[in-house]
């Protein structure tokens, strides 16, 4: 499943290609997602509460967003 999870992430990566700084590190952002998701997983997997899950995916988040040529708008940013 994991390899499932990484093609997935790499196949929308890819896909918005053009809307990135550096192209070339997608294999690095695909790496990054794959060690954040696995990361909020364990979180919930050990009941964190939802108020301390909800900031790690936001930072996630904000990580790809300046990889972005142009910051996306994206909810719960600043």
């Amino acid at each position: 499943m994991r390899f499932q999870w990484a093609a997935e992430i790499r196949r929308r990566l890819v896909k918005f290609e053009s809307d990135l700084q550096a192209p070339e590190d997608i294999d690095h952002l695909v790496h990054y997602f794959m060690m954040a998701f696995e990361g909020i997983i364990q979180m919930v997997k050990f009941e964190t509460p939802l108020d301390q899950i909800f900031p790690a995916i936001d930072i996630t988040m904000e990580a790809l967003s300046t990889r972005m040529k142009k910051s996306p708008n994206l909810p719960g940013l600043k």
